[in-house]
């Protein structure tokens, strides 16, 4: 039997600037994007989505978002919906990436992209399209997902959908 969705790429890094604290100019999060997309052996702009860590903190948010605008490039980060299902559920610590991957590997067999719940105003510093409150019809072949942890673990995974 073909798979459905299989993980092309996979990279991790370890910033270790603080216990709780992201490191703010988010190399580590760069790190570990570049990594993936390297061992998926694809190119930046065949990333259709990016599941987000999207914590909702003001430390996390502004360098996930520099660290999608670095990796995939301003023109294509501003152009690529992102959102992050914690805004749904919360966030299951050790549990959130597995649990969002499927989550997100449900909505796109669908034809949508979950939303970011509760999105109102955002923070100046978080420019990308967030996909706010609504899920959003879309054809997603290949997406992004990462997720960062304590102490500056950081991991991400490029997921092709094949059809």
């Amino acid at each position: 039997v073909e798979a459905i969705e299989e993980i092309i790429g996979y990279g991790a890094s370890l910033d270790a600037l603080h216990i709780s604290d992201p490191c703010p100019d988010g190399r580590g999060a760069i790190q570990a994007m570049r990594e993936a997309l390297r061992d998926g052996g694809i190119r930046a702009d065949e990333i259709d989505y990016v599941s987000a860590h999207g914590t909702g903190t003001i430390k996390n948010d502004p360098m996930e978002t520099t660290a999608i605008t670095e990796v995939l490039g301003r023109e294509k980060a501003m152009n690529t919906p992102v959102s992050s299902l914690k805004s749904a559920m919360g966030h299951l610590i050790g549990a959130s990436g597995p649990v969002e991957i499927a989550g997100v590997l449900g909505a796109v067999k669908e034809g949508v992209i979950p939303a970011t719940l509760n999105l109102k105003i955002a923070d100046p510093e978080c420019y990308l399209d967030y996909v706010p409150n609504k899920p959003r019809s879309l054809k997603v072949r290949t997406f992004l997902k990462n997720s960062f942890g304590l102490g500056g673990q950081n991991a991400s995974v490029v997921i092709r959908c094949n059809e």
